[in-house]
């Protein structure tokens, strides 16, 4: 981790790096992030120094990337897609306001997953959470549940 410390001095210089990669412009990365377009360029101006490679090709109200700021780009998008799963998903454990439906496997594999795009679609403010258990619960005795399947009376086998 020191090594990486070294080499970007900064994770903010990443997040500036990828604004201004994706959007092709340190001026539209300086309006997305809320900061000064002189705090965009210095930012990056840092990251090259560091890394002691030039990342963006600049023209005159223009930015392109050059091929080391193409793989860093590249790189960069997908761990950032990966930590924005992964903090949703942090986040969602937090939460309390989410049914839980308890039912067998074969339940909500063949009858609950085909619905849940119209379930999404018609009630975008349910957040559904499934559990696959072959016995019935106890809803009052298992902290968590919801809603409860019985899959012997539900035509599934």
């Amino acid at each position: 981790m020191q090594e990486l410390w070294k080499l970007l001095s900064s994770p903010r210089h990443l997040m500036v790096f990828e604004a201004a990669a994706r959007l092709e412009s340190f001026t539209l990365a300086a309006q997305e992030l809320n900061v000064q377009q002189p705090a965009v360029s210095a930012a990056i101006k840092q990251l090259e120094t560091t890394l002691g490679v030039a990342l963006f090709n600049r023209q005159h109200r223009k930015v392109s990337l050059t091929a080391a700021g193409l793989r860093l780009f590249t790189d960069t998008e997908r761990v950032f897609d990966q930590l924005l799963v992964s903090a949703q998903a942090v986040k969602q454990l937090t939460r309390t306001d989410y049914v839980t439906l308890s039912a067998s496997s074969a339940f909500n594999f063949y009858w609950m997953m085909p619905r849940l795009a119209d379930l999404h679609e018609n009630h975008p403010g349910i957040d559904l959470r499934l559990q696959a258990s072959d016995r019935e619960p106890d809803i009052d005795a298992e902290n968590g549940i919801h809603i409860a399947s019985n899959y012997k009376n539900c035509g599934i086998n």
